[in-house]
């Protein structure tokens, strides 16, 4: 992500309340992966994280409209037509940011207990970027894991922020900047 591509973008972190079935789990990361899809092509949102927790879900996007939830009644109406869901979407202001937001996102099944390593959970777009899995939604890596997945993952799967950790030098070597 370069200094003026994130100027000339907002982004965002989206909480949304959904209830996994236990049994159909599988299915419900295809539904959610395939609703988001939609919504994205139709508000022209590109996703850079994607988390689906048992209780919700977590994104990470941007786009050029500067109204944070110009989207995100009619997401609530794609997976849940028939009740109101609880929606919280928060923008992010800076490239740290953005960087504890994602960080924090990948972390969340780790710290729930849900698994050892950010990647071994099956029901994030860490899968679908390290080609784990198949997607049902185009995510957009600006943080380029494909071409230096373990520094990534070793940042990923470490304790700290942005700010203490090594992968301000990637930053600085890729010229990902603000």
């Amino acid at each position: 992500m370069r200094r003026n591509s994130f100027k000339n973008k907002r982004y965002y972190h989206l909480n949304l309340d959904f209830d996994t079935h236990p049994l159909f789990k599988e299915l419900d990361w295809i539904f959610i992966q395939k609703k988001i899809r939609n919504v994205a092509f139709l508000f022209k949102i590109n996703i850079h994280a994607l988390i689906m927790m048992d209780t919700h879900i977590h994104l990470l996007l941007s786009s050029d409209d500067k109204n944070e939830n110009f989207f995100c009644e009619h997401f609530q109406k794609q997976i849940s037509p028939k009740k109101t869901i609880d929606c919280f979407c928060e923008p992010i202001h800076d490239y740290s940011q953005y960087l504890n937001t994602y960080k924090y996102l990948y972390r969340n099944p780790v710290e729930a207990g849900l698994c050892s390593r950010a990647e071994f959970f099956p029901y994030s777009s860490l899968q679908i970027i390290l080609g784990k899995s198949v997607g049902y939604v185009e995510i957009d890596d600006q943080l380029g894991i494909i071409q230096n997945p373990m520094q990534i993952l070793k940042w990923i799967n470490s304790d700290g922020d942005f700010k203490n950790s090594q992968l301000k030098l990637l930053r600085q070597d890729n010229s990902l900047s603000m």
